[in-house]
């Protein structure tokens, strides 16, 4: 488990990953990790959001609004959204 001020600065940093996973219940990440994360799925990253209210609100901003369009499921289980 990495805390959002541990995120790397770079998309590159996130490469090796299968998938990040961000826990947004509780807090969102910044502008500039925003960014990072954006440029990481626009290259291929998988991006994993949980928590319904905090999905909604990443949409909702830019400038990850672009990784949550239409052709993207949302898939609820209780707390867990994709």
């Amino acid at each position: 488990r990495v805390s959002y001020a541990d995120l790397p600065s770079s998309w590159r940093a996130c490469t090796s990953l299968d998938a990040v996973i961000l826990d947004a219940e509780s807090e969102l990440p910044d502008e500039r990790q925003m960014e990072m994360l954006a440029r990481y799925t626009a290259a291929g990253g998988t991006l994993i959001v949980l928590g319904e209210e905090g999905a909604q609100a990443l949409a909702a901003r830019s400038p990850l609004a672009g990784c949550f369009e239409a052709r993207h499921e949302r898939a609820s289980a209780g707390r867990l959204t994709l």
